[in-house]
């Protein structure tokens, strides 16, 4: 009869290799899941040595796979769709992992690969309403009009009540600068109009907000919606905001209005109240409505008041308020960043300086460094401190995980700028990461165009995305641009001669080209040409080229 000695150590040599598993298992979940946090922390190198160490313990691992997908994307790998991808083969993500898996595709600029896994997603019996609207904006993504239109249609057939998708077929097809697309989305949203309660109200609220339709249709659907008893208060102050931008002289008229409306108002109605009024540029209104005292007894009524402090120029006040309250309501981020501008504005460059590199250093205050860092970016650029904002988004143009936004960003300072040189850098620099980004390939045409560089090889690529896309306004403006460089006037007047479309409502270099093809076209009066913003130096040249060569006359 064996001994309890020998028992006990059968029983111990039986269960040490699954104790020994169950070490390994906790121990590597235990590093993906600190891989993850260092991401968040901005730590990239962190992350990538806890989940090398975690996928080398447990490389079976369902959690330990995922993570290991996360860390790739934030480093910019399109391995990590291989990971999503074995994942999603073996049964082993939920609905809002496959749709990570998207977004993930999306996010490097694979968008063929989201298409692939929405088509699937939306073949499943227990398809839900949000995965059409996905599947839109995913093709949206790839530039198929057409697409949109077919998911469109199955999400009402689906689901007939699923108004969001009205909106957002309504909102993609509004901005292709192409009539026959802006009235479907017309006539979508006047189909929502005729509905009762959210339907109705969101799609009025489009129209309203919307600038890719009449100054007529606005109006009336402000007026359905001031008529409404259901609009809330934020809805309102949107809404009069809109009227004030329609009918400038009415100003005063509905400030009245909003005042009635809100004259036994709480604390966040005040606050709302106020973020409008600031919004509108009435400041002196928001310091007459909240005295420095109230301020300091709520966070955000205090954002509201140092708001309006600033665009009065107060900046001593400010930095008063700011440095001799120790227990303010207030975050250090808010409160570098106000310090940061006071300092600016008063030139003092040293403190000014001392207080952005507060700002954008310490990472206590958001939920991300890369957050933050745009946060920092984007109110130094609203502020056309363009030497500091570069700063945060270098920084951010750094991280693979944010790259693109940081690169947008800086072409937007390179455009108020005017530094063509700075453009062609970045463009330069983004195509080895983003070599099939159609988006990308059109913005180095037209770039090349411009300048008059590389016409030949420029002209057949800006075909060849036109021929695939001819909806595309982007493409479509390119292709007249290589076509007026090949002295082919004719052919680009005809390409931008659509019916129907309100060329003042869109972006300003799509102005710029149709001006430039009207003015070579001999146009004697080209009215658009008010409408002209932001030009780079090149795009004023090139203008002043035709202006010169048609003798054309700006009345």
């Amino acid at each position: 009869m064996l001994s309890i000695l020998t028992l006990a150590l059968v029983a111990i040599g039986l269960s040490a290799p699954y104790a020994y598993r169950s070490f390994k298992t906790w121990r590597g979940e235990s590093l993906a899941n600190s891989a993850v946090r260092a991401l968040s922390q901005g730590d990239l190198e962190g992350s990538r040595e806890s989940i090398e160490a975690a996928y080398q313990l447990v490389p079976q691992n369902a959690l330990v796979r995922k993570q290991l997908a996360r860390v790739l994307h934030a480093h910019g790998k399109s391995q990590s769709l291989e990971f999503w991808y074995r994942l999603a083969e073996d049964g082993l993500l939920n609905h809002d992992e496959l749709i990570e898996y998207v977004n993930t595709a999306l996010s490097l600029k694979i968008p063929q690969e989201a298409m692939r896994i929405m088509e699937i997603m939306i073949k499943d019996p227990n398809v839900r309403d949000e995965d059409f609207r996905m599947a839109m904006k995913v093709a949206y993504r790839l530039g198929d009009l057409n697409r949109i239109d077919e998911f469109y249609k199955m999400a009402i057939e689906h689901h007939p009540e699923d108004y969001k998708a009205g909106l957002i077929l309504a909102s993609t097809f509004l901005q292709t600068g192409d009539p026959f697309r802006h009235a479907t989305a017309i006539t979508v949203l006047d189909d929502l109009k005729k509905r009762k309660g959210e339907p109705s109200l969101s799609a009025l609220k489009f129209l309203a907000l919307s600038k890719h339709v009449s100054i007529e249709k606005r109006q009336d659907a402000i007026h359905q919606l001031l008529l409404s008893e259901d609009l809330l208060n934020n809805d309102y102050l949107d809404i009069q905001k809109m009227r004030i931008v329609i009918s400038p002289n009415e100003k005063r008229k509905i400030i009245e209005e909003v005042l009635a409306r809100f004259l036994k108002s709480d604390e966040s109605q005040k606050i709302m109240l106020g973020r409008w009024l600031n919004q509108i540029h009435e400041y002196a209104m928001v310091l007459e409505m909240i005295t420095e005292e109230q301020a300091k007894t709520n966070v955000e009524l205090l954002g509201v008041y140092l708001d309006a402090l600033a665009e009065t120029q107060q900046w001593e006040v400010l930095i008063r308020i700011l440095r001799d309250e120790a227990n303010l309501p207030i975050t250090h981020f808010v409160r570098q960043i106000y310090l940061f501008r006071s300092y600016k504005e008063l030139a003092s460059e040293e403190e000014a300086l001392y207080h952005w590199n507060n700002t954008i250093l310490q990472n206590s205050d958001v939920k991300s460094y890369y957050e933050r860092l745009m946060k920092a970016g984007n109110y130094a650029e609203a502020m056309r401190y363009f030497n500091y904002a570069e700063i945060a988004y270098e920084k951010i143009k750094n991280n693979p995980l944010s790259a693109k936004q940081g690169y947008v960003a800086l072409f937007r300072i390179a455009r108020a700028e005017g530094k063509t040189a700075r453009l062609g850098e970045l463009l330069a620099e983004m195509k080895p990461s983003y070599p099939h980004e159609q988006a990308l390939i059109n913005d180095i045409n037209y770039y090349n165009l411009l300048l008059g560089k590389d016409v030949e090889q420029s002209t057949a690529s800006a075909l060849q995305l036109y021929t695939q896309h001819p909806k595309l306004m982007a493409y479509r403006v390119t292709m007249a641009l290589a076509l007026l460089r090949n002295n082919e006037v004719d052919k680009a007047n005809a390409l931008l001669n659509i019916p129907g479309i309100d060329w003042s409502s869109l972006q300003d270099v799509w102005k710029f080209v149709k001006v430039l093809v009207e003015v070579a076209n001999g146009n004697q009066t080209v009215a658009l040409m008010r409408e002209l913003r932001n030009l780079l130096p090149e795009e004023k040249q090139l203008l002043d080229d035709y202006l010169k060569l048609n003798n054309a006359i700006i009345k």
